[in-house]
């Protein structure tokens, strides 16, 4: 989840490159950014990722010039090749060479855990119905529909088709990943009737105490001193904490 007052998962494990921690990859954002803020000096890493980032621009400006000279060094003391002559002797244009560049993969970002997947981990990638796919890691979202009972794409709560949870149990078998079938929990859905309403019960209250904050905001900017002073005591605060109280 993005942040405004914290930087992107990417910058923060840049920076954790930076600081040379390890096992970054498996940690939270929140977790990261914690760590980074009470054990390292934030504001040096970023100048030293910055530099980083400026120190490649212009190593790639260079590659790019080095490739430029080299295919136009040519004989003679002219350093220019000399155009060349098409059938009907219009000189024609030098075909453009193009430098590769070195680039390293880019690691997948769990969206559930927004963790880095493990090199061989099982994915599942689902077709969402605007086009755009999206890449889960295949035990992290089975066990997150299986624990939930919300056999919905974390991201945009589209329903899983059957065919799509019949799917996921075949490549979780494929991999070897001895997970329940995500389609029999599915299809048994009294499983999950107690933590439906265990999940119900917590919105209500959270509507409730929700209601008495607003009443409470209400009566200390508008009413009398005295006459909210009571109101507080004597009904708002002790409402509120009986929602408060364990079962």
């Amino acid at each position: 989840m993005q942040t405004r007052n914290s930087p992107s998962v990417w910058a923060l494990q840049s920076l954790a490159r930076e600081a040379g921690m390890r096992d970054f990859g498996s940690m939270s954002k929140c977790d990261l950014f914690k760590r980074l803020k009470d054990q390292f000096n934030m504001e040096r890493l970023e100048r030293l990722r910055a530099r980083g980032i400026k120190r490649g621009h212009e190593e790639t400006l260079e590659e790019e010039e080095e490739c430029s000279t080299q295919y136009w060094e040519g004989s003679g003391n002219s350093g220019r090749r000399r155009p060349r002559r098409g059938k009907r002797g219009k000189p024609q244009k030098a075909p453009r060479k193009t430098c590769k560049r070195k680039t390293s993969p880019r690691r997948l970002i769990d969206p559930i855990m927004l963790t880095e997947m493990p090199p061989k981990a099982a994915t599942y990638v689902f077709k969402r119905p605007n086009g755009t796919e999206v890449v889960y890691n295949l035990s992290t979202l089975m066990d997150y529909c299986i624990a939930t009972g919300n056999f919905l794409e974390p991201e945009t709560r589209i329903e899983f088709s059957d065919e799509e949870l019949q799917r996921m149990d075949a490549l979780a078998g494929e991999a070897r990943l001895h997970k329940e079938s995500i389609l029999e929990a599915k299809r048994d859905p009294r499983r999950y009737d107690e933590a439906h309403f265990r999940i119900d019960a917590v919105h209500g209250l959270e509507r409730c105490a929700g209601e008495l904050v607003v009443e409470m905001l209400s009566v200390v900017e508008g009413d009398d001193p005295e006459e909210g002073q009571m109101k507080l005591v004597m009904y708002l605060f002790p409402s509120f904490a009986d929602f408060l109280q364990p079962a």
